[in-house]
């Protein structure tokens, strides 16, 4: 669960949000570089600690270490390049090459999984259908529904069971026992969200939905703040882009290590994606700054 409190992130125009995800997410998937990495992973993290609460925030990042941990050490059974051979197992050579581009692997993959949590819990069904529903509304609503239907299985599921249990069907202890417990549950889950989407269907066949001439009603408005966000956001993702294209700040593990550019320009093209990846966390701190002052006034 979020924190509850606003998130001045979250009161941008769906639009911003989507465009600054997707100028990160580019970035982050399709580069070695182990500093573009690094950035790319604590802006994540960071993000992360704003909009979740503490014991889940903790929860995922064990989760982030056990990712790190295991690819970093398996790379190197699966990829003998390299020419720096730290030991031999069982004829198999294991390269710190290797083993470098399992943690360079790791970092991408977890901040990328990071980064795809902040994007689940920030664009809501309703952002979504917002963005979409005039480009393409009944695949924008196919998706909302279907996202809106992961957490709704998961509330109804438990609920079904606590009433199973309730009610004395999960007396046996048996492999068996639970099989049909487990499979009264599945089927009870079915009928109830057939039987929801049956009403749901009616409900937007009554109310117009597909009609001509049907308005829609949308509550973000775009903001000059918005249009900021986006213009600074391609313009950073632009010079990262550049930089990564031009070969500025190109990394290589094999088969030898290259060193890791600290050139001008280089370093510009880090500046410009430090400031890319902290920006949500930078808009949170400062609105949580401006609060409290406000507070300390009253």
């Amino acid at each position: 669960m979020k924190k509850n409190r606003l998130s001045a992130f979250e009161g941008f125009h769906p639009a911003a949000l989507a465009i600054y995800f997707f100028t990160e997410l580019a970035i982050s998937m399709f580069v070695q570089n182990p500093v573009l990495l690094v950035i790319s992973l604590l802006g994540a993290i960071c993000m992360s600690s704003v909009f979740q609460s503490k014991r889940q925030f903790l929860s995922n990042l064990v989760f982030y270490a056990a990712i790190f941990i295991i690819i970093t050490a398996t790379n190197p059974l699966f990829s003998h390049r390299g020419n720096t051979v730290i030991f031999s197992l069982n004829g198999f050579k294991v390269t710190s090459e290797a083993l470098l581009c399992g943690a360079g692997i790791a970092a991408m993959l977890a901040a990328v999984i990071c980064w795809f949590k902040s994007f689940s819990l920030i664009m809501t069904s309703d952002k979504l259908l917002c963005l979409f529903s005039r480009a393409v509304p009944k695949l924008s609503l196919f998706i909302t529904m279907s996202i809106r239907m992961i957490p709704l299985f998961r509330i109804r599921m438990k609920k079904i069971n606590d009433v199973q249990k309730a009610m004395g069907l999960y007396s046996s202890n048996r492999y068996v026992g639970k099989l049909k417990g487990s499979l009264r549950v599945f089927s009870s889950l079915m009928t109830w969200s057939l039987e929801n989407a049956v009403e749901t269907g009616n409900s937007m066949r009554a109310r117009g939905f597909g009609l001509k001439g049907r308005q829609e009603y949308t509550l973000y408005k775009f903001r000059t703040a918005d249009f900021l966000l986006i213009l600074i956001s391609l313009l950073l993702f632009f010079i990262t882009a550049w930089g990564v294209g031009s070969g500025i700040v190109a990394f290589s593990y094999y088969p030898a290590v290259t060193r890791v550019s600290l050139s001008p320009l280089s370093l510009a093209v880090y500046l410009s994606f430090t400031i890319l990846s902290f920006l949500p966390f930078t808009i949170e701190v400062k609105e949580s700054l401006k609060w409290k002052l406000y507070e300390s006034k009253i």
